[in-house]
């Protein structure tokens, strides 16, 4: 279709760096001499998810008469939207193995793929494998090695792109831009952690950081054990189509124990530096040297910090 109107832009497609000003008008001079020869790809709302640049240069010169685009005609979802940009952009454009690796992780995360999606089920439809059955699933992620191989790297260098993801959006866009590489980024050494002062201005222990960190980690953990352990066994019931409703009974229970274990874990969150011991370990800090909210909130008046 060839008509004059204005464009939104896709936010996937946004995450690519823009053509440089200088190429932007070589492409607008020859789409002034011989037309667009390649319609751009616009996504099911009308967004353009693909040619941004060729719409740029048809303003540029004049001509957004001449800009074309098809509608997209297939599955319309975050993850083929996904899987179209990183097919038509990550390999033809001049990128090193660290951006290619952070934009392909970046894109994922931005189109939040990456993660299985459970099936809808039909409340009128039972629960059985036959009803499963009948019920499409609309999910289809990209995973850690499909997000490799879209990439041109290796799965290590997609673990190593998500580490640098962690460190904050200003060192993920460095990468991206080229100014930085993964390996310089992750050779960086780490800073040191500024004191924790609790809201009556005294300095945390870094024992009991530590000691926090390390209950965060456990959990972590914990919970990345239980979905998995629960993950393989509702899959294998799904394949034999034994004992299915038994094992996910008992797998939400799993998943309600877990759930409970974060709530009294919240609880147990350091609030101020104890005021029985001055967070040099107590029994009624349990040696820790810090006291959640709650129990602060309970101590006698007397006890309490002068300032709070």
């Amino acid at each position: 279709m060839a008509v004059e109107k204005s464009y939104e832009v896709n936010p996937l497609a946004e995450l690519f760096p823009a053509m440089p000003a200088a190429e932007l008008q070589e492409l607008a001079d020859s789409i002034e001499t011989d037309g667009l020869q390649e319609p751009s790809q616009l996504d099911a709302e009308g967004r353009i998810l693909d040619g941004r640049s060729r719409y740029e240069a048809c303003k540029l010169a004049m001509r957004l008469k001449a800009f074309k685009a098809r509608r997209w005609t297939g599955p319309a979802s975050p993850e083929h939207y996904a899987r179209f940009v990183l097919q038509r952009n990550i390999l033809r454009r001049n990128l090193t193995a660290s951006q290619r690796a952070q934009l392909t992780v970046k894109l994922t995360e931005s189109a939040k793929v990456g993660q299985p999606k459970r099936k809808p089920r039909d409340p009128k439809i039972g629960t059985g494998a036959s009803a499963r059955a009948e019920v499409p699933d609309t999910g289809c992620p990209i995973t850690a090695s499909e997000q490799a191989k879209l990439a041109g790297t290796s799965p290590g260098a997609i673990k190593q792109a998500r580490r640098v993801q962690a460190k904050g959006p200003a060192t993920e866009q460095a990468v991206i831009d080229g100014t930085k590489t993964v390996r310089e980024v992750l050779a960086e050494p780490v800073a040191e952690p500024e004191p924790l002062i609790d809201p009556f201005g005294n300095t945390v222990p870094d024992r009991s950081i530590c000691s926090w960190n390390a209950a965060a980690r456990e959990l972590q953990e914990a919970a990345t054990q239980l979905h998995t352990i629960r993950r393989r066994a509702v899959g294998n019931c799904e394949k034999n189509a034994v004992g299915w409703g038994h094992v996910v009974a008992h797998s939400k229970q799993l998943d309600a124990h877990l759930r409970n274990a974060v709530a009294v874990f919240r609880f147990g969150k350091p609030y101020c530096v104890c005021c029985w011991c001055g967070g040099d370990g107590c029994k009624v800090c349990i040696r820790l040297g810090w006291l959640p909210k709650e129990v602060y909130q309970r101590a006698p008046k007397e006890q309490k910090w002068k300032n709070g």
